[in-house]
């Protein structure tokens, strides 16, 4: 099997489509595979930050992989039965770049402090790598 890890140097390319609203609640919520109402409290809680979330241009809200990396890292925690609170949500979504994203090192990692001081490492690159191949698979061709 294949070494999954990304080379040490370097940045993904950012896609044309990243930022390009796709992907409803439920789509994401089954790809975090977590429950709609975690996502959607993430998503209010970034939202009561200031952040711009999602685009509600038509009756239904979509998301961009760019919003889904940032619930990616959230969800990461989600799985290590982390508490995440505002402060959490708002890290998450700065470190994807919000609102202007930015490129993620091929070996990037998030470090988020608790209140208590622990930290704790997510590896940033395994979650965008993910969003990538799932967005392409998704929607096809039209993403690769």
């Amino acid at each position: 099997m294949p070494d999954p890890s990304p080379p040490s140097v370097g940045c993904f390319v950012m896609p044309a489509w990243w930022t390009k609203p796709t992907f409803n609640l439920s789509e994401v919520a089954q790809f975090l595979g977590t429950p709609i109402s975690t996502v959607s409290f993430w998503l209010t809680l970034a939202r009561a930050a200031g952040m711009e979330v999602g685009d509600q241009s038509g009756n239904r809200t979509r998301y961009s992989c760019h919003d889904v990396f940032a619930l990616a890292l959230l969800a990461k925690l989600r799985i290590r039965h982390v508490r995440i609170n505002a402060m959490t949500v708002f890290s998450a979504f700065v470190f994807a770049g919000k609102p202007d994203p930015r490129p993620v090192a091929h070996n990037g990692e998030w470090v988020v402090y608790s209140e208590d001081g622990v930290n704790l490492t997510v590896p940033a690159w395994l979650c965008w790598t993910a969003v990538r191949a799932w967005a392409t698979k998704v929607h096809g061709t039209a993403h690769a």
